[in-house]
């Protein structure tokens, strides 16, 4: 089985500096490197990108943290991803959590989470050169400015609405964080973070995202489409959605959505705390998006976009 999956995108931008984005998400370090880790960190030193952007889902739990070892492989993984280029982050939905001795049961639903105020990634990633965790925060160096948006915990999951995201929670962290979003700066590319793309083409949640130029979100897991399939699978369904529908059309497929969207696919397709379905992960390539802004007119004025398998 081919092992690390590539989409690559070129855009001609004659009013922006050439660079290269590396683009990866919903990593879901659970305590321990993984082969698609090492993969995805041995592709960075390949395509030497200028910029890392990483939209979510860092770790699985706050547990995976928990011990000094799993900090110190953690803080090195990152740190060799540093050494290559800037590294912007913003929190997903599994980044706040850890998971609880006693769950409880709510309806159909049984709960083995709970939230806290500050994930210890931040934390953790606080002293490691040149790797930013973008807490609702901005990022900006001469060629990018970058800005990552954190959701709280409850616009992904609620009690009373469990795996349901809220649209109005959504629009009313957008307007608090108004100011980070308009009157950007012209000769840099602009680059918005958010973990999930539930909402991310919606009318009234772009018109907050106008001047941006690229928008990475992950989340869907490419709607668990297996490796065989995907080179055939079309439209925007996936098997099994973030919010565990069967089938659903979410974005869940890995893409480029109205010129600026970029869907990631995941790095850990099935994170290890999902006992013997952890196994499946085994048959999922890593998945990286390459962003290239290019001012080569040969590339024409629309995004080209070609995906392959780079490694067995």
């Amino acid at each position: 089985m081919k092992s690390l999956y590539c989409s690559h995108y070129s855009f001609y931008r004659s009013d922006l500096a050439p660079q290269k984005i590396l683009a990866i998400s919903d990593i879901h370090f659970a305590g321990e490197l993984t082969k698609n880790h090492r993969r995805v960190s041995d592709f960075a030193k390949q395509s030497k990108p200028n910029l890392i952007v990483v939209p979510g889902d860092i770790i699985d739990n706050i547990g995976a943290l928990a011990s000094d070892a799993s900090k110190k492989e953690f803080k090195n993984w990152f740190a060799e991803l540093g050494k290559i280029a800037p590294v912007c982050i913003c929190l997903g939905n599994h980044d706040p959590y850890y998971e609880i001795d006693n769950p409880v049961r709510i309806g159909r639903r049984k709960y083995i989470y709970d939230t806290v105020e500050e994930s210890p990634l931040i934390e953790c990633l606080a002293g490691v050169k040149n790797v930013h965790v973008l807490d609702n925060g901005v990022f900006e160096n001469e060629q990018n400015y970058a800005f990552g948006l954190s959701m709280p915990p409850e616009y992904y999951d609620t009690p009373a609405h469990p795996y349901t995201e809220d649209k109005k929670i959504l629009i009313n962290e957008l307007r608090k964080n108004a100011a980070r979003l308009k009157n950007l700066p012209k000769n840099k590319a602009k680059i918005f973070l958010m973990h999930s793309p539930t909402y991310l083409a919606d009318s009234d949640v772009c018109k907050y995202l106008d001047e941006f130029d690229f928008v990475f979100a992950g989340h869907m897991h490419n709607g668990v489409v297996p490796p065989i399939l995907q080179e055939i699978w079309r439209g925007h369904r996936g098997f099994v959605t973030a919010t565990k529908k069967i089938f659903a059309n979410q974005n869940t497929r890995l893409g480029l959505y109205g010129g600026k969207l970029v869907v990631l696919g995941a790095v850990t397709t099935v994170t290890p705390k999902a006992k013997e379905y952890g196994l499946i992960d085994a048959i999922f390539p890593a998945n990286v998006a390459l962003v290239e802004i290019s001012h080569k007119k040969s590339d024409g004025t629309k995004p080209s976009v070609k995906r392959r398998y780079k490694k067995w």
